[in-house]
């Protein structure tokens, strides 16, 4: 009997496995690994910010700014002005920017699931993705 194996019958424990070992790259996520990906998704939500920052300081020196051209999609509030339109959508944009560094960018905030690449290459600022942004535009709660 070797030392350090008194009380099992000289027999290896079995290991559990490590978490580097359950985590196992998944094809259906691998977009999010690819630094040019990144870089190119980060720039794009970047230059969103700086567009609705500089569009958000127009509309508060009481400049006309349109907002039908900027693109934020089916998550516009009934009766919301256009100043705290914008600043939402801001403060969104950022949020997905702070994403990056935190390693989450491109999880869906519902499910946790990769966003489609097609669907960060069209709006890099997504922050769900098209299954559970559906279901909450059918349940009213986006």
């Amino acid at each position: 009997m070797r030392h350090g194996r008194a009380g099992n019958g000289g027999r290896r424990r079995a290991r559990a496995p490590t978490l580097c070992a359950m985590a196992r790259p998944c094809a259906a996520d691998s977009h999010l690994r690819d630094p040019e990906n990144l870089r190119r998704w980060k720039r794009r939500c970047l230059d969103k910010g700086l567009e609705l920052a500089r569009r958000l300081e127009k509309l508060m020196n009481g400049l006309d700014v349109r907002l039908e051209d900027i693109r934020i999609g089916p998550e516009n509030k009934p009766g919301e002005r256009p100043i705290d339109r914008l600043r939402r959508y801001l403060d969104l944009v950022d949020g997905v920017v702070k994403s990056f560094d935190k390693g989450t960018y491109g999880r869906c905030r519902d499910c946790g699931q990769a966003i489609d690449a097609m669907r960060l290459d069209e709006t890099a600022w997504s922050v769900r993705c098209a299954r559970c942004q559906d279901k909450a535009i059918r349940e009213g709660t986006v």
